[in-house]
């Protein structure tokens, strides 16, 4: 069976000119939630999917209390072009968020996922 990219609808994002792609990968399993991590199967995953057409990813600092954006940063490093960044935040572990404005900021920067999209 060969592998092929699949047409993937585009949705509007609100009213903004803005469009990502209908479907998504979640990278939620890659870090947290099914059992050990193993980088390198990670990283081979997401060159696949990439490769495959799938260009709107899901990530939350939450997943692997980090690691999953820290997971993700050298990849969209070298292909942020070509990917719709989806991320959350607010979900907090074992810290208590006090300034709520300040963590937003820091939440996306500090891991060094901040795009233009």
């Amino acid at each position: 069976m060969s592998k092929a990219s699949l047409p993937i609808p585009l949705r509007r994002i609100g009213n903004s000119d803005v469009t990502a792609p209908a479907l998504g990968f979640g990278a939620m399993g890659m870090s947290d939630y099914y059992g050990p991590h193993d980088d390198d199967k990670s990283h081979a995953t997401l060159a696949e999917a990439l490769k495959l057409g799938c260009t709107f990813w899901d990530t939350a600092d939450v997943y692997g209390v980090g690691h999953n954006e820290e997971l993700l940063a050298p990849f969209l490093k070298e292909h942020r072009d070509k990917i719709f960044l989806c991320t959350k935040f607010g979900v907090i572990r074992k810290k208590q968020v006090t300034d709520w404005d300040e963590y937003g900021k820091s939440a996306v920067t500090q891991r060094g996922i901040r795009g233009d999209r």
